[in-house]
């Protein structure tokens, strides 16, 4: 039996959260230091937020991209398998594994994004807890106040949010339409086979 979509996202989802736990208690707290977060403006918080909100969405878009391609290769594959054992076609199967393999990298990359997103996201999550902290953490080689610190990283959120979407969107359009064709020509199969 399938797993419905919702299923998918709390397991992609719950994937992504223990990778991100791994290479946090990983990670080396040397590379970091606090520094003074109590002159930072509630308009530059907001706009810090807009620019993680939008991270974020991104983010989700990734995952939703990453359940996508699952489930249509899934049905490409069910609906291959159904021709070849009626004998209406034979797979090349030096061909269907390499197709295979390039989902696997394709997938891998996105998940890969997904986690490095998550890690940028919890890693800003201390600026956003209830009181204000007196004191926030910032990478090691941070030289300015939190407040320039706080503009950097939103131009530079911003950046790379634009840059991951068209990325992700170019990428996805590659696979994303060989699954559709494939699914179009296989469909046109089945129908001609039932003729």
């Amino acid at each position: 039996m399938e797993k419905n979509e919702i299923e998918k996202n709390e397991e992609l989802s719950a994937k992504v959260n223990e990778e991100v736990d791994k290479i946090n208690a990983n990670s080396d707290n040397a590379q970091i230091k606090n520094i003074d977060f109590t002159a930072v403006s509630e308009a530059l918080l907001r706009e810090f937020a807009d620019a993680l909100i939008a991270l974020r969405e991104v983010k989700e878009e990734i995952e939703q991209r990453i359940i996508e391609a699952i489930t249509k290769n899934e049905e490409v594959k069910k609906k291959l398998e159904a021709l070849e054992k009626d004998g209406f076609i034979s797979i090349d199967k030096d061909q269907a594994k390499r197709f295979e393999e390039s989902i696997k990298t394709y997938l891998g990359l996105l998940y890969s994004i997904s986690v490095e997103l998550t890690q940028e996201i919890d890693f800003f999550k201390p600026y956003f807890v209830t009181p204000q902290p007196a004191t926030v953490p910032v990478p090691i080689a941070v030289t300015t106040d939190a407040g320039t610190f706080i503009s950097m990283s939103i131009d530079g959120i911003k950046r790379h949010a634009k840059t991951v979407r068209k990325g992700m969107i170019v990428s996805y359009s590659r696979y994303g339409h060989s699954l559709d064709s494939q699914m179009k020509q296989l469909t046109l199969l089945e129908s001609q086979k039932q003729k």
